[in-house]
């Protein structure tokens, strides 16, 4: 492992520290582990090479999603980073998207949270947190741990979804359009999303994700058009889905 230090700082602006937001002024090439120069701590952040196991992970979890969801490929790169935590940024100007990992998963982790984070790459990459991103892709990160033979990972996260859910009202999580997170969204965007495929089914929810505004947001207003237009789909059922009325 190649670790790279702060004597000669650069103009380079290739990954962001996650704690302060300042980018650590040097290069990194794949492979290569930077030490962030401006946190007490000096956190560290891999640049992933193309055999790393988590680096595998995340491709192939974006080329399911992008198969799954329709998206073809939008020419931008991406770089795998195992920082402090998951989390997905656009870098416009290196037309790229960094996506982090934390430093501290295990491989089922990284495979959960690594799904998750493929799904914001692929289909909300440029999109701040907002709760059908967030529950698109909690429910995409289930089907990417059952597609690869860990259902009883998939099951265990569930349960915990479940469990947070309580942290985090109805409101609050309708509420969730850019800026943080609240405690407890994941499970409550979760329940929501389980209940809708047992109301209209996934193949109709899924058209949701790429539904999409002039601004590159999921437009719920022209899928719940499309969906109550079309020839055969019970309207009236989807209508009395509790919480629709926040919807419209």
């Amino acid at each position: 492992m190649t670790v790279i230090v702060c004597n000669e700082p650069t103009s380079a602006r290739e990954v962001q520290c996650q704690r302060t937001r300042c980018y650590l002024p040097f290069p990194i090439a794949d492979g290569q582990t930077a030490i962030c120069p401006w946190c007490s701590d000096h956190e560290t952040y891999e640049r992933l090479a193309p055999d790393h196991f988590a680096r595998g992970i995340v491709e192939g979890a974006m080329q399911m999603c992008r198969s799954e969801f329709g998206v073809d490929d939008d020419g931008v790169g991406t770089a795998v980073w195992i920082g402090d935590g998951p989390e997905t940024v656009l870098e416009s100007r290196l037309n790229r998207c960094n996506i982090y990992l934390g430093r501290k998963s295990n491989p089922l982790q990284i495979m959960y949270s690594g799904s998750h984070e493929a799904f914001h790459r692929v289909c909300s990459p440029c999109v701040g947190s907002h709760w059908a991103d967030e529950m698109f892709a909690v429910l995409f990160s289930l089907l990417y741990l059952e597609r690869a033979g860990q259902g009883d990972h998939a099951d265990l996260n569930r349960l915990g979804l479940v469990a947070q859910a309580e942290a985090c009202s109805i409101e609050a999580m309708f509420a969730v359009n850019g800026g943080s997170c609240p405690d407890g969204l994941y499970g409550r965007v979760y329940i929501l999303g389980q209940s809708l495929i047992d109301c209209i089914g996934w193949d109709r929810l899924k058209m949701l994700a790429v539904t999409k505004s002039a601004d590159g947001r999921m437009d719920l207003a022209a899928w719940l058009l499309s969906l109550l237009s079309h020839p055969g789909f019970d309207g009236d059922r989807f209508c009395r889905f509790p919480t629709f009325s926040w919807w419209v």
